[in-house]
């Protein structure tokens, strides 16, 4: 295997990162783990635009699937064990150009969510560190 390091941008923390699809093209999210922002890029490496400025805390980053408008799942405000208690997990809907914030659910402490599919009914499966 031959790997190549490239520096896309720089992002203080950088802690999640996601495929995230739309518009028939793919491209990677990239989130803090602080009070920083979120980026996304093409495949090339391109910086293509900035999807938030913060809060951060993000621990888990992922594209919810099929979707009519690409639709992208993030924990928010979880800073440490000891710094979570406002933490939430938000969803970015895009449409017609712009990415909208939308709070999902407030879940203190949470720091990883998947979203697993059975039976043609999608579950989202949120994992905390400690309860509030």
């Amino acid at each position: 295997m031959k790997v190549n390091k490239k520096v896309l941008g720089t992002l203080n923390k950088c802690y999640a990162l996601a495929q995230v699809e739309f518009d028939g093209k793919k491209y990677l999210a990239c989130a803090a783990e602080k009070e920083d922002p979120c980026y996304l890029y093409d495949y090339e490496g391109n910086f293509i635009e900035k999807l938030w400025d913060g809060p951060g805390g993000v621990m888990s980053l992922e594209q919810y699937p099929n979707q009519t408008y690409p639709t992208l799942l993030a924990t928010w405000k979880f800073y440490s064990p000891n710094n979570g208690a406002d933490s939430k997990i938000v969803y970015y809907l895009r449409k017609d150009g712009e990415w909208q914030i939308h709070t999902l659910c407030k879940l203190p402490f949470v720091h990883r969510f998947g979203v697993i599919e059975r039976n043609h009914q999608k579950y989202l499966v949120a994992c905390t560190l400690k309860s509030a």
